[in-house]
Order: structure tokens, then C-alpha cells, then sequence
């Protein structure tokens, strides 16, 4: 058994949940916040059997996508060698991972 852990951007979560829900992956959602830019995204985790993985990390894929946002830095909290001008920023897309199951227990 595997643990499917995907962080995907909150724009694209709706899809990629809908999705799961119609290929009856059970799962769980949690809202987050990214480091760097402090945007929403959303954590999303489900227990599959070894051979569901990549069924579950296609459809994860094909409702993620890549977007390019406009980045205004906090002048606030500028180290002295970032960048001080808005800047274009690509983000989105998932980032998976995929972890080992010792045990499940559901109760």
C-alpha cells in the first residue's frame, strides 16, 4: 500500500478532487499556504494499493496545471539580494509524493 501525498494549487483542487471522487479514490484535503509566495494550495492524501499509484498520479497531473502570476515582493522582508521589482513567477503544476504504508487501520 502507498500514501499519494499531492500539493496542488488551490485554482486546480476542485478538478483534481472531482476527479478522484469519480474513480472513487477515497481521500482527504487539507488547505495550506506555499512558503514562497504565500498563496493557497491544497494538500491533498489517499492510501491506494501499490497498483493504483500511477492511475491516481495521472489524474493528479491531468487537472494540475502550470501558470504564470505576476510576484510583488513584501519590500518588508527583503533579503539584500532578492529582487525588489514585481517579477513573473511560473507556479502551479503538482508535486507528488509517494510513500510507503506500513500498516492501515481504518476504525
Amino acid at each position: 500500500m502507498k500514501m499519494v501525498v499531492a500539493i496542488v494549487q488551490e485554482q486546480d483542487a476542485n478538478e483534481v478532487t472531482r476527479s478522484l471522487r469519480q474513480s472513487r479514490v477515497a481521500h482527504t484535503s487539507l488547505r495550506t499556504r506555499g512558503g514562497f509566495l504565500q498563496r493557497g494550495s491544497v494538500m491533498i492524501m489517499a492510501g491506494v494499493d501499490d497498483s493504483a499509484v500511477e492511475s491516481v498520479v495521472d489524474r493528479i497531473a491531468r487537472h494540475s496545471h502550470r501558470r504564470e502570476v505576476m510576484h510583488r515582493p513584501d519590500l518588508g522582508s527583503l533579503h539584500p539580494d532578492a529582487y525588489a521589482s514585481p517579477t513573473t513567477v511560473s507556479v502551479g503544476g503538482a508535486v507528488i509524493f509517494i510513500l510507503d504504508v506500513d500498516e492501515f487501520r481504518k476504525i
